[in-house]
């Protein structure tokens, strides 16, 4: 059983990849070339349920990250910065992880990070994010708008600068409404 679950796992994105390889990364130019995202339903290791669709009138930004990248945990102090400064606004925070929780908890006991953090995502980042060829670039922050649709893509440590932009322009949309 244990070594079915294991060949499933890699043989899942492998699959799912290849359902999303005309996927292309970075914004997109205007809001009808904004891609849906994928639906999701996500447990978190507190045991937290994120629905996509019961987050609808909220933005969503997700980090996808693993333990054993370095620039993943280098913005960890960065990220969670983002999660105070946005803490009043209707911004929620979830990072899938492609470790599972036994890897995830003495990690996290050491290294602290204030998203919502969602072990054994791997299906989920391929099919979120690929560059077509189904490899994944690490960190990736997508920012998802308050009707579900993917606004931003970042790859890379050095990309938090705009990733603040790119969330602070969505939640600034619900005060212009």
């Amino acid at each position: 059983m244990k070594r079915r679950r294991y060949l499933l796992g890699l043989i899942l994105p492998l699959i799912v990849s290849a359902t999303v390889s005309g996927q292309t990364a970075g914004p997109p130019n205007t809001s009808e070339a904004k891609p849906i995202a994928p639906v999701f339903s996500l447990t978190s290791v507190d045991g937290e349920k994120f629905d996509l669709s019961a987050l609808r009138g909220k933005v969503v930004v997700l980090n996808f990250w693993f333990t054993g990248c370095e620039p993943c945990v280098a913005e960890f102090s960065k990220l969670n910065d983002l999660v105070k400064n946005f803490k009043s606004k209707s911004v929620v925070f979830i990072a899938p992880t492609l470790d599972n929780e036994a890897t995830l908890k003495p990690f996290l006991k050491k290294h602290k990070f204030k998203y919502h953090i969602v072990p054994n995502a791997g299906g989920l980042i391929v099919m979120t994010y690929s560059d077509g060829s189904g490899n994944v670039v690490f960190p990736t922050h997508i920012v998802i708008d308050r009707e579900g649709r993917i606004e931003t893509r970042l790859t890379g440590a050095k990309a938090i600068e705009d990733l603040q932009k790119a969330i602070a322009r969505l939640a600034d949309a619900e005060k212009a409404k």
